[in-house]
């Protein structure tokens, strides 16, 4: 039986739509501006971790320093959440581990795409945020002060050295955790600190 045109131009509609739905998860430049004409949005982008997937992770250690100046290994903080069979049902840890992975994210975002100087990544309310955190874990006994570090790993690569994002002051403790009159003498002698100091107001 023969085609009839109405056939054939369905067929030929369906095939340029298939061919450019295809085209259009590649992002050719030569492509961008046929699909400048998509008004209605025809064809689909099936990008599931766009624009950039990620290639890294994100790990964040610590070490203390006690009164003598000695100072302990460094331990690293649990920011990826670890799943367990129970975890669909009972997770208390949930938000916890999301808010330290959204302070780490936020941080890496300052240092490498911003290219943030680290004086300005140490006076932003990510890194106040994630230093309480961090000051917040068990401490060793003796520790005065704690530093912490933010790395940059390359999942399974095994020629790619962990890359360093940020390293942190040593932060003294307070009596509970961190106060805020710690913080505010620890960071009152960074660049934008003293920059942004009222006059007439000595540190």
């Amino acid at each position: 039986m023969p085609i009839s045109y109405v056939e054939v131009l369905i067929i030929s509609v369906l095939s340029a739509w298939f061919i450019g739905s295809i085209l259009q998860q590649f992002g050719f430049k030569w492509f961008e501006r046929i699909s400048a004409y998509d008004a209605f949005l025809l064809l689909p982008i099936w990008t599931f971790f766009a624009p950039n997937p990620g290639r890294s992770d994100y790990h964040v250690v610590y070490r203390d320093r006690r009164a003598d100046g000695s100072v302990t290994a460094w331990r690293e903080v649990e920011v990826a959440e670890c799943r367990r069979p129970y975890t669909w049902l009972w997770n208390p840890e949930k938000r916890s581990k999301k808010v330290i992975s959204d302070f780490v994210a936020t941080i890496a975002t300052m240092k490498l795409r911003d290219r943030a100087s680290d004086a300005a990544v140490m006076l932003s309310l990510p890194y106040l945020l994630l230093l309480n955190t961090v000051c917040n874990i068990d401490t060793d006994p003796g520790a005065t002060h704690r530093q912490f570090v933010l790395l940059e790993t390359f999942g399974f690569n095994p020629t790619a050295a962990p890359q360093v994002l940020l390293r942190s002051d040593f932060h003294p403790f307070a009596a509970k955790g961190v106060a805020n009159g710690s913080l505010a003498h620890d960071l009152s002698d960074h660049p934008l600190a003293v920059r942004h100091r009222p006059r007439g107001e000595h540190a």
